[in-house]
C-alpha cells in the first residue's frame, strides 16, 4: 500500500500542473489569497473532506501570524530584489534573491506542515467523485475572499485528484 501523499508533495505536484501556478498567483496578488490555504483546501478535498467555513477560519487563524510575519515579508524582500535599488543592481543581488526565494519556500513548507498537523476535520464524503469536493473547498476559499464568482481552474481540480492523494487525511 502506498503512503498518503503529504500536503507539501501534493502542492508541488499540483502547482506544477499547467496554468495552476499562474491562477494561484493571480488570486494571491489580486485578492490577497494565501496560496498555501488554497492548496490545503484542495488537498483536503482530494482526500475526501469537504471543509466548512469554521475549518477554513481555524486554518487561517492558526497560520496567519506566520504568513504575515514571515512568509509575506520574505516574498516582499525577494520581489524587491528584481530591479535596481540605488547602487545595488538586480544582477548584483541575483544570488541573494535566489537565497531569499529558498527561504520563502522553506517558510511556506513550514506553514503547510502546520496546516497538515492541524487535522481539521471537514465532513468526510464517501462514494462521491473527488472533483466536486475539491471545487467546493476552493469556492469556499474564494467566497471568503469576496470572489465567489471566480471559478477554480479545471487543471487544478484535475491535478488534485490525480496521483496518490486519494488517501490524503
Amino acid at each position: 500500500m502506498s503512503e498518503p501523499e503529504g500536503l507539501w508533495q501534493f502542492s508541488l505536484r499540483v502547482y506544477a500542473a499547467p496554468g495552476v501556478a499562474e491562477w494561484c498567483l493571480a488570486q494571491q496578488d489580486g485578492l490577497g489569497a494565501d496560496v498555501n490555504i488554497l492548496l490545503w483546501a484542495a488537498w483536503r478535498g482530494a482526500g475526501g473532506r469537504r471543509l466548512a467555513p469554521a475549518d477554513l477560519a481555524a486554518a487561517e487563524a492558526a497560520t496567519a501570524p506566520w504568513r504575515d510575519g514571515v512568509v509575506r515579508p520574505l516574498r516582499a524582500a525577494r520581489r524587491a530584489m528584481r530591479g535596481d535599488l540605488g547602487a545595488i543592481g538586480a544582477a548584483a543581488a541575483a544570488e541573494l534573491r535566489r537565497r531569499a526565494k529558498a527561504l520563502e519556500l522553506e517558510a511556506e513548507r513550514l506553514q503547510q506542515s502546520a496546516l497538515e498537523q492541524l487535522r481539521l476535520g471537514g465532513t468526510a464524503v464517501e462514494g462521491v467523485p473527488r472533483e466536486p469536493v475539491v471545487a467546493a473547498n476552493l469556492v469556499l476559499c474564494l467566497d471568503r475572499l469576496g470572489a465567489a464568482e471566480t471559478a477554480p481552474p479545471p487543471a487544478l481540480i484535475a491535478a488534485a485528484v490525480t496521483g496518490t492523494c486519494n488517501t490524503c487525511l
